[in-house]
This record gives C-alpha cells, sequence and structure tokens, in this order.
C-alpha cells in the first residue's frame, strides 16, 4: 500500500465556525412542519432566501400517527416562506405559500400529473437568475396517486411566486417502485444541460442511486447512468430503516469540473460521496467522509432525560440513526461543506445539526463540528444550505426543543423548521 492510500482521510484537522445565530423560520403548534430538503432553499444575490418544506397543516401533536412522516392527507403539502434579509425575518405575508398540495380531488391531482403537450409547456429559461425547480414525488399524496411512484420537477421563473401549471415527470425504471429526488442540489453544464440525482428502485426492491438529464430546460429527463447499486435487499432481514440503500442524493460541480453526488448510506447511516470525471457518465465507488476519527466532541459523560427514540420504544437510545440526511455545498472560495443530522444525545454526539468541510475538493475531510445541538426528540434534520453574498452560510431544518419542564413524549414535541447562521474559520 502507497504510504498516500494509507493516510487517513477523514477527521484530519478541526474545523471552527464563528458568528452564529439561530432563527425559527416557522413554528406553528397545530402544524407538522419538517422534511425541508423535500421542499428546497433558493438563495439570490440581493440577500432573498426561499426556503419551502413538507408540512401537514393540521397536526394535534395528540397521538404517534402523526408524527409518522405521512403527508397524504388532504392537510398536506409543500409550504414556501420568504426572507428578504438573509435569513433574519421571515414576514408572515410571505410565509405559508403553497407550492402545490393535497386539498383537491384525487382526479384533480392526477390531472395536474399528466402534462399536456410539449407544445403547451411554458417555457423557462433554467439558466436565468430568478428560475427555479421544486422536486417531489407521489408518495406524499392520496392512495390512488401514489402508486406506481411518481417523480416530478416543477419550475418557477420568479423564485417561487408562481408556479408552471404541470409538473415534469421523470422516468422511473420500468416495473420498479418509482424514483424519488430529493432538493440536494442539481447541476447545470455550460451548454445549458441539467442533470439531477435521483434515488431509484428495481422491480425486486434492490437501490440504486442514479443520474437523470435534461436538454430542456426541465421539461422532460432522462436516464444516463447510474452511480451505485445498493446490495440487495435482504428477505427475512430487520427491513423497515435498514434496508440497504443510498439516499439523500445531490449532484454538484467542483472547480476542477468533476462531478460530485453527495449521498447517505445505508445500513450504516454514513454521509458518502461520489465523483464522475466524465460528466456524470461513470462514477467513482461511495466513500464515508465521516466516522470515529472525524468525531470531535467530549467522550462520555451524563445523559440526559431524551424523549425515546423510535428504534427503541420506551428507552432512551442516542446510537439511533447517529447520522442522517446529508447535503453538500461547493462555496465560493472552492471547499466543499457538508451539513447533516446528528440524532443522540449531547454525551454521545448531540442531536441537531452538524457538518464537516474539505478544502481539497473532496479528498480529505475535516472533523465534525456543531451547528446547533439543542434537538430534543430524534426526530429532527434533513437540512438545507445556501451561501449568503459575504461568504456566511445559511441553513435551515426541522427540529424539535423541549418545550416545558416535564418530559415531553416524543409525538408531543412540535415539529418547526429553524435556521442557522455561520462563517467558517
Amino acid at each position: 500500500m502507497r504510504a498516500a492510500d494509507a493516510q487517513n482521510s477523514i477527521g484530519v484537522k478541526q474545523v471552527g465556525i464563528g458568528e452564529v445565530e439561530h432563527n425559527i423560520v416557522f413554528y406553528d403548534e397545530h402544524m407538522y412542519s419538517a422534511h425541508v430538503n423535500r421542499g428546497g432553499i433558493w438563495g439570490f444575490d440581493d440577500g432573498e432566501i426561499a426556503v419551502a418544506h413538507l408540512v401537514n397543516s393540521r397536526c394535534p401533536y395528540d397521538h404517534p400517527k402523526w408524527v409518522a412522516h405521512g403527508y397524504s392527507m388532504s392537510s398536506a403539502g409543500v409550504f414556501l416562506h420568504r426572507s428578504f434579509d438573509e435569513g433574519k425575518t421571515w414576514p408572515a405575508a410571505e410565509s405559508k405559500k403553497w407550492v402545490w398540495h393535497n386539498d383537491r380531488s384525487t382526479d384533480e391531482i392526477l390531472d395536474w400529473l399528466r402534462p399536456p403537450g410539449r407544445r403547451e409547456r411554458q417555457r423557462i429559461d433554467m439558466g436565468a437568475a430568478d428560475s427555479i425547480m421544486h422536486f417531489s414525488y407521489s408518495h406524499y399524496m392520496p392512495a390512488r396517486v401514489q402508486r406506481p411512484w411518481r417523480a416530478f420537477c416543477l419550475r418557477s421563473p420568479d423564485r417561487g411566486r408562481t408556479w408552471e401549471a404541470h409538473p415534469s415527470l421523470l422516468p422511473g425504471p420500468d416495473g420498479g417502485g418509482g424514483i424519488l429526488v430529493a432538493n440536494l442540489g442539481h447541476v447545470r453544464f455550460a451548454n445549458g444541460v441539467l442533470g439531477v440525482a435521483a434515488n431509484a428502485y428495481d422491480s425486486d426492491g434492490r437501490n440504486r442511486a442514479n443520474f437523470y438529464t435534461s436538454h430542456d430546460d426541465g421539461l422532460s429527463w432522462e436516464f444516463l447512468s447510474t452511480i451505485v447499486a445498493a446490495d440487495q435487499a435482504r428477505s427475512g432481514g430487520s427491513g423497515g430503516d435498514e434496508r440497504p440503500r443510498f439516499t439523500y442524493l445531490g449532484a454538484h460541480q467542483l472547480p476542477d469540473g468533476r462531478l460530485l453526488c453527495s449521498m447517505h448510506r445505508i445500513p450504516g447511516n454514513l454521509p458518502c460521496i461520489s465523483f464522475s470525471a466524465d460528466s456524470g457518465c461513470n462514477w467513482s465507488p461511495p466513500r464515508p467522509i465521516v466516522g470515529p476519527a472525524s468525531y470531535a466532541l467530549e467522550l462520555g459523560g451524563e445523559q440526559p432525560e431524551f424523549p425515546r427514540g423510535e428504534s427503541a420504544p420506551g428507552e432512551n437510545h442516542p446510537g439511533f440513526q447517529r447520522y442522517r440526511s446529508p447535503v453538500a455545498r461547493v462555496l465560493r472560495d472552492g471547499r466543499i461543506l457538508v451539513l447533516f443530522g446528528r440524532r443522540g444525545v449531547r454525551a454521545v454526539g448531540g442531536n441537531g445539526i452538524h457538518g464537516v468541510v474539505s478544502d481539497d475538493l473532496g479528498q480529505t475531510w475535516s472533523k465534525e463540528f456543531m451547528v446547533w445541538g439543542q434537538g430534543y426528540a430524534t426526530d429532527g434534520g434533513y437540512p438545507v444550505v445556501t451561501e449568503l453574498r459575504d461568504g456566511r452560510i445559511f441553513t435551515a431544518y426541522y427540529a424539535t426543543v423541549k418545550e416545558r419542564d416535564e418530559r415531553i413524549r416524543e409525538y408531543e414535541c412540535v415539529r418547526h423548521i429553524r435556521s442557522s447562521t455561520f462563517r467558517l474559520l
């Protein structure tokens, strides 16, 4: 083994952050507001930021069913909020704007998902500064709409103030379980071609991370390559959250022209990366960017009272999904930032938003740093991120906090959208 190969590529150095500020983007005790990377973030060069997230607009928080990540009810959809001062304030008049919703008949939703002919489609230049895309899929819609899964792209020419009348569908695998695209980054090549990474399932349940392209500003999409195929799904195994897969995918262009795909490997719950040197036709094997060597917080210590985790009812289970939902951002100075949810009590890693940085285009990665660590329930994370005009980082995510002295059951914790702004030192 060469000496260079033997060097540890994670946890290579400490990274500090400063000018840290925390804020609330949206809070309503009667709504389940979560999963920001299923909505999206868009930062503009005049200080405006738009943040979208999944929401159930009627949630009494009196039963576990309300926090089970289900969004098929008529009160669910995607909200958008807007700030004009880089996330410091979120005017009420610009809040709770629907991107799409389920408060319509099943036939209306199905008709909406049947795009008209190409000649009738709205032409949107996705290279324009105000043009944005939101991705989602029919899993969050009523039962008759859910299957087969339909992944779709919805475009806006005016920063999300209006959206096109019909979305564009992304092709799923023949006979498979459809695909999922999270709003974690897409690429636009110099010639205008778009590329996005998406999570797909074969007919036998095997998961694939794929790369899709569009040559017409997102009107249509086609499969280009498989980034990585997960191990075959095991029959009789634990199933559920541990079925082998690569998820939380985001595609990004590096300063040297290569593509980077940020992803999450399950089982193991490890943020990983893969590279392409030929514009997405072929990809390197994924490798983790965190691990025991990247841990940088205090070890041990007293474990505070904590609502039960979903993996062990009635127990304090701090190791549950210790890493979750990574999101990458290639910064203007060439560094790569990856943020992720961390789900454990502070004594074993903190419950909140953590991150790592690479200053050599992804070859080595820093020790972990904590952006926000006051999460109460295990549920939370799914961050999105943008870079502000002065180089500070803005991230939005969903979370819970302990809002009264006595213990709060997990399903009573109000899920809401928070933000953090910081500078990498």
